[in-house]
């Protein structure tokens, strides 16, 4: 299946890898994208194998690093996999709550 981001996702990518770069260097940033890359190859082959987000039942929910999680949803019939958005795990949950009813009404 083709992975796409959607722009919240996009731009809150980039804000990432703007501070790893900045915070942490280069090879922060690119180990960074290693990882991400690594488990998006693994989604598209098997798009079930992360747990469902218990407040959303439709998303589920990719630990990238301990730090930071990419919240995504199936589209069977079009073969697709969007990620909704890229969430730092140390924030409040509740926040996440808010950014996806907020960008794509879905609580």
């Amino acid at each position: 299946m083709e992975i796409i981001l959607s722009p919240l996702a996009e731009k809150k990518l980039n804000l990432l890898l703007e501070f790893l770069e900045e915070e942490w260097g280069k090879s922060s940033k690119k180990d960074f994208l290693e990882k991400l890359e690594k488990e998006f190859e693994l989604i598209s082959s098997h798009p079930y194998r992360c747990k469902k987000t218990l407040t959303f039942p439709n998303l589920f929910i990719c630990i990238i690093t301990k730090q930071t999680s990419a919240i995504y949803k199936i589209n069977e019939s079009k073969l697709l996999i969007e990620v909704v958005t890229i969430f730092d795990n140390r924030q409040n949950p509740n926040k996440l709550k808010t950014e996806i009813k907020n960008h794509f009404g879905l609580f």
